[in-house]
């Protein structure tokens, strides 16, 4: 992970643009659900003045394939200012007084989610919540976004690998819930162990 921890799993969402049939499920759920959900965090269903802004990269092609579907504007977060063309952070549609919609493919610890959240509102953007495809649920990052003071909602979780797993390889269900308890000394006692993991 960015955040130097090892893990005993990977979620990779970008695997999804090469599958078109569930690609396009995940993508008509979506687009039934977002009205209801927009309404609920923005107080009407009309998508008028929202954004949608992905988490440059992985949380890009999905998002923007959704606003093209609602007829929304979208932009994506650099992580840093481009160094060429126009120095700018956020690229795409203008979130100048306009209510922002975050995507983020996978929330670990938030370290990509909270300056894109920062990013926006820099330019003027109101965040008002982050949509991510799947949350290792770590209480640090919980506590980042209720410090930004953006709701966070998720499409799956940990929780719901680790009740498959525990149908199918429970003792994988076991590895894993012993990592997430604590996921620094799981990696050191890895690192210790299996030297050849020490990549970070």
């Amino acid at each position: 992970f960015k955040s130097g921890i090892l893990s005993p799993m990977y979620v990779d969402l970008r695997r999804l643009l090469g599958q078109v049939a569930f690609r396009n499920t995940l993508l008509v759920f979506l687009q039934n659900a977002s009205p209801g959900f927009i309404n609920a965090i923005c107080g009407t269903a009309s998508l008028r003045g929202v954004v949608f802004a992905g988490v440059a990269m992985g949380a890009t092609a999905i998002p923007a394939m959704l606003a093209d579907r609602l007829g929304v504007p979208f932009c994506y977060v650099r992580k840093d200012e481009k160094e060429h063309g126009l120095p700018v952070q956020v690229v795409g549609a203008n979130v100048a007084d306009r209510q922002v919609i975050l995507f983020e493919d996978v929330v670990t610890m938030a370290t990509s989610s909270a300056p894109a959240v920062a990013a926006l509102k820099a330019v003027g953007g109101q965040v008002k919540a982050c949509i991510s495809f799947f949350d290792y649920q770590f209480p640090k990052a919980t506590e980042a976004f209720d410090i930004l003071g953006v709701p966070h909602a998720t499409l799956s979780c940990f929780t719901d690998v680790k009740r498959c797993l525990e149908q199918h390889r429970p003792r994988f269900a076991d590895t894993l819930a012993e990592w997430h308890a604590n996921p620094w000394d799981w990696t050191e006692e890895m690192e210790r162990n299996y030297p050849e993991l020490a990549y970070r």
